[in-house]
């Protein structure tokens, strides 16, 4: 992390810093040589020694995107820059940005950032944006992003908020899934809203246009159920 980088709480809540806070362990089952073993992690808030762990996470995703969709890597430095400013987010301002990592064995997994602002403009008291959920790509398959974002859900809820929504795209084939696949957030109970808006700066995924696709999710289970 930069050296002057300092962490100082502006919360117009009063809410307490949450570094490095722990939330919970993580338990998922591999078979190695035939026998079963237990790997074990822990949930908890982001600190700023997480860092330069964090913006490896997101090279990772790049460099697999590049491969997988034929996106062009971002711009040298951008990821380090966006990575700083938001990690700062959540230590001086706890009540306005979820940021919450899975460590497995001292390595970062996989982090999920839940926040109040979209395109610089703030959300209703009561909605969090979910921008986004990274896992390395050796952890994929084992339920890290599952168990982040329902852990960020549980987190926002306690603070007093309903609903959770977000913008992926309609070539991301893990978010939004595929014929005969049902995607990450339908499977958590994420529901779209509204149609498809194509990227008005021509990105493409897959050699196509990315359309952005909506979802929403209540966290009152009940109006989530009659929402729809």
């Amino acid at each position: 992390m930069p050296e002057n980088f300092e962490g100082e709480l502006k919360s117009e809540k009063s809410v307490e810093s949450r570094e490095g806070r722990v939330i919970g362990p993580f338990q998922w089952t591999e078979t190695i040589d035939g026998k079963e073993i237990v790997k074990e992690g822990i949930i908890r808030y982001a600190k700023k020694e997480d860092y330069q762990d964090l913006v490896e996470v997101d090279n990772n995703r790049s460099e697999f995107r590049r491969k997988e969709y034929g996106v062009e890597p971002k711009p040298p430095g951008e990821i380090e820059k966006v990575m700083e400013l938001n990690l700062e987010r959540s230590l001086s301002q706890p009540d306005e940005l979820a940021f919450i990592v899975l460590e497995v064995e001292g390595e970062i997994a996989g982090y999920v950032e839940f926040g109040k602002m979209r395109w610089g403009v703030e959300l209703p008291a009561n909605v969090r944006e979910a921008s986004t959920v990274s896992v390395l790509e050796k952890y994929h398959g084992k339920g890290i992003g599952t168990a982040l974002t329902l852990s960020a859900e549980d987190e926002v809820r306690k603070i007093g908020v309903e609903k959770i929504e977000l913008y992926t795209n309609d070539q991301n084939k893990q978010t939004v899934g595929s014929k005969g696949r049902i995607g990450f957030y339908e499977k958590l109970g994420y529901k779209q809203e509204g149609e498809p808006e194509e990227d008005e700066g021509g990105t493409k995924w897959s050699g196509k246009v990315i359309k952005y696709i909506k979802f929403v999710k209540y966290l009152n289970k009940q109006k989530n159920e009659n929402s729809y």
